[in-house]
């Protein structure tokens, strides 16, 4: 399955999805997801069908651009944090 083991996979990640942990053998089948990168064919993990819609929309470029954001906002909220306490 794209160049990797899925049944190892699935057991690393003990059946459970790799974004929010919810034990995939008590979701139906279809529910079950392996994602992958469409273009290399690299395996990232076992995923429910909710985390893998979320990762679709990751792709879109305004999602990109605010994950960044979030990145910014977060990085710049922990230096001021770091600043109080030298203080």
């Amino acid at each position: 399955m794209y160049g990797t083991d899925g049944a190892a996979l699935w057991s690393a990640q003990q059946g459970r999805c790799a974004v929010c942990s919810v034990e995939l053998m008590l979701l139906p089948l279809r529910s079950r997801h392996l994602d992958h990168n469409h273009a290399t064919g690299e395996v990232r993990g076992w995923l429910c069908a909710r985390c893998n819609r979320v990762a679709a929309i990751e792709k879109h470029p305004a999602i990109g651009a605010l994950l960044k954001y979030i990145g910014f906002v977060i990085d710049k909220k922990a230096a001021h944090c770091d600043n109080d306490s030298v203080k």
